[in-house]
């Protein structure tokens, strides 16, 4: 599951049976920066350490309740906007961070790149506070309307997603129609090519010898034969 911002979201999640849970870092800090300037504090979260990004407490607060409440849903990270996220996050590996992370090529090119060696930090389960019980959004047996209400109500507490998967969902919907232009200019440049040639084309197939088997280049006595077959392009 994509577009996760919200421990409310992950718990709903692992408790559907949902296998991999996606939370985008970045966009965590994005909502919590905006917040602190509608709250007075211009710079936002611009001066704020690693160890208190938003978007990193939130992996470890998901890691942690999995871990507590014995769920098997795993965790992969994304929307990285600095190698520093990715090696802040690697640090507490993945008892106390994420299982995976999908990583842009830039941020690929700049791990690689970078010197030196960090140590593992590894976070205990239990570090962040998590109740003791999990509230049940999907119960064993489905959603009931109780879980329902509870996650509309949770939802609404934390706030984060019900602005954040909109957004999430308008700017997939960008880049899926930027995605069909190009891939319908690139049809229709195949089809002005196909058009300038009609005439027919010729193409060798290989059989075995002796036998009318496709796919088969050599006969029993190394030989090969070719025959050509005349294929028209239109």
């Amino acid at each position: 599951m994509t577009l996760v911002f919200s421990l409310v979201q992950a718990l709903a999640c692992a408790q559907a049976g949902v296998a991999v849970v996606s939370p985008f870092i970045g966009r965590v800090k994005d909502w919590w920066a905006a917040k602190a300037i509608a709250e007075g504090n211009p710079s936002g979260l611009a001066d704020q350490p690693l160890t208190e990004h938003p978007g990193i407490k939130l992996v470890h607060r998901i890691r942690d309740a999995y871990t507590k409440y014995g769920y098997n849903t795993q965790v992969m990270a994304a929307g990285f906007r600095k190698v520093e996220e990715i090696i802040e996050l690697g640090r507490a590996g993945s008892e106390g961070g994420a299982d995976f992370m999908t990583l842009p090529p830039d941020l690929l090119d700049g791990l690689r790149t970078r010197s030196g060696i960090l140590s593992p930090v590894n976070s205990p389960p239990g570090s962040t506070s998590i109740p003791d019980f999990p509230v049940l959004y999907f119960s064993p047996d489905g959603q009931t309307e109780e879980g329902l209400a509870a996650f509309e109500r949770d939802s609404k507490a934390e706030a984060i997603s019900l602005e954040k998967v909109p957004e999430g969902l308008d700017k997939f919907s960008i880049d899926a129609i930027k995605l069909e232009d190009k891939v319908r200019a690139l049809v229709e440049r195949e089809v002005n090519s196909s058009e300038i040639s009609k005439s027919p084309k010729t193409a060798s197939s290989f059989v075995k010898c002796g036998s009318e088997a496709p796919g088969d280049a050599s006969s029993a006595s190394g030989e090969v034969c070719r025959r050509s077959i005349t294929v028209q392009v239109n």
